[in-house]
């Protein structure tokens, strides 16, 4: 291994804990916001019920807060590799056929990174229509709540998601290749074996 493929591992190395150092902030983002609109629902329910006056907003807080949750936690279950697959197919292609395994698995995270570059771009637009027009949501002299803050955590996670699903998709055609390379070498050392043992 020369000095530069090492100072290039190095890197890779860096970047990965910076990326997941990112993925766990974002995870801790989510969850504090979901605690938050459970508890602002909690309240608006106990308020409503003893005749006071409601928390206004807390729908429409929650339906926008929904969604920049799961997008902004998408990163995080890519990288734990804990989106659904067929375990009983997968299982069996890593134990008997490594490279299978690892191409099956490289096109399933390419596609999921391609169709999730596709959403953070729509997405990202939207956000910057949110941002220039100043879009809420609410009545005018009731609340207001502006948007862009929900589409701007949508967008992210949706960017973030596809670059995570790009770097597992590479991991696993790098080792696809590793292994069909040592696979062809092991091949042929068998069948030169064989040439010159007959």
């Amino acid at each position: 291994m020369t000095i530069r493929s090492v100072r290039a591992t190095g890197h890779l190395r860096a970047i990965d804990a910076a990326t997941g150092k990112l993925s766990l902030s974002l995870s801790v983002v989510a969850s504090f916001t979901i605690l938050l609109f459970m508890f602002l629902v909690t309240t608006d329910v106990v308020m409503r019920n003893l005749g006071f006056r409601p928390i206004n907003g807390v729908t429409d807080f929650v339906a926008h807060a929904v969604g920049a949750c799961v997008f902004l936690q998408l990163g995080s279950t890519i990288r734990e590799r804990r989106l659904i697959n067929a375990d009983f197919l997968m299982g069996d292609w890593v134990a008997r056929k490594p490279v299978l395994a690892n191409g099956a698995n490289a096109l399933f995270y390419a596609a999921g990174a391609a169709i999730l570059v596709v959403a953070a771009l729509w997405l990202g637009n939207d956000f910057r229509k949110a941002w220039t027009t100043n879009e809420f949501t609410g009545a005018v002299g009731a609340y207001q709540i502006r948007l862009w803050p929900f589409k701007f955590a949508v967008a992210f996670g949706a960017g973030f998601a596809a670059f995570e699903a790009a770097r597992i998709a590479t991991v696993h055609a790098l080792r696809a290749w590793r292994e069909a390379v040592a696979g062809g070498l092991r091949a042929g050392g068998a069948w030169a074996l064989a040439f010159w043992s007959r």
